[in-house]
């Protein structure tokens, strides 16, 4: 079947939006993905960020403890009621970074919920053992020495839970980046397909419009040539 030249532009033309559209409904897919994956990036960075705070906590009340034992030893009481106050703000802090992580643990998966949990298990004999030994230490050292050793233990404890949550969200966090940057990279060239088909329908369209004009014309010639050669020879003949 011999389709005229706009036919054929116009069927190139529909089958070029087709395809635009199936490409556009996989680019909303793919889009709603990347939306997903940096809303899911976001939460995982803010438990990151609750996390390092709780453990910069952690450490601030060893901190506190093992002051609170040195100065004991040394008599320097008047610093009793500032080692406690900074003791009681270190462990609100820390209770706060917790409380702020469990709002989000239901976005978490199920390990990195359940090392939360473990965490949140610890946390308050340490908080309880970091403030007798505070309190202790000017009133009784030998007996807030007698301490120490559970102390660190639950320090230790406490601390090995919160470095295999910190990894388990630094490990969450690379594969989310990593997967988001995929489906962008993928989305990037999804959306690069119509601007490239509809540049090759142009390019051809114009090329076909090119040769058209140059052998339409050459046609046109061709014929006359001929009916001109028909002529010749016809009046040759009846000479």
């Amino acid at each position: 079947m011999n389709l005229k030249f706009s036919v054929k532009i116009y069927i190139l033309l529909l089958l070029c939006l087709s395809i635009i559209i199936g490409i556009n409904v996989v680019s909303n897919w793919q889009f709603a993905k990347v939306k997903g994956g940096i809303t899911k990036t976001g939460v995982l960075q803010t438990v990151l960020h609750n996390h390092r705070n709780s453990d910069m906590m952690h450490d601030a009340l060893r901190a506190n403890v093992l002051t609170a034992l040195l100065e004991a030893e040394q008599k320097q009481l008047q610093n009793e009621k500032t080692l406690a106050e900074n003791a009681s703000r270190h462990a609100k802090r820390f209770r706060e970074a917790l409380a702020a992580n469990r709002t989000l643990a239901p976005q978490l998966n199920e390990k990195a919920s359940g090392k939360l949990t473990e965490i949140e298990a610890s946390f308050p004999r340490y908080i309880q053992s970091a403030e007798t030994i505070i309190s202790l230490a000017f009133k009784d050292l030998p007996a807030a020495h007698q301490q120490r050793s559970a102390f660190m233990e639950n320090c230790e404890t406490l601390q090995k839970k919160m470095d295999e949550f910190n990894n388990l969200i630094e490990g969450d966090v690379a594969h989310e980046e990593g997967t988001t940057r995929a489906h962008i990279e993928f989305f990037a060239m999804l959306a690069s397909i119509p601007v490239l088909l509809l540049t090759i329908v142009a390019l051809v369209t114009v090329s076909i419009m090119i040769i058209r004009s140059i052998t339409i014309p050459l046609s046109h010639v061709t014929h006359l040539l001929n009916a001109n050669s028909e002529q010749v020879s016809g009046t040759s003949a009846h000479l």
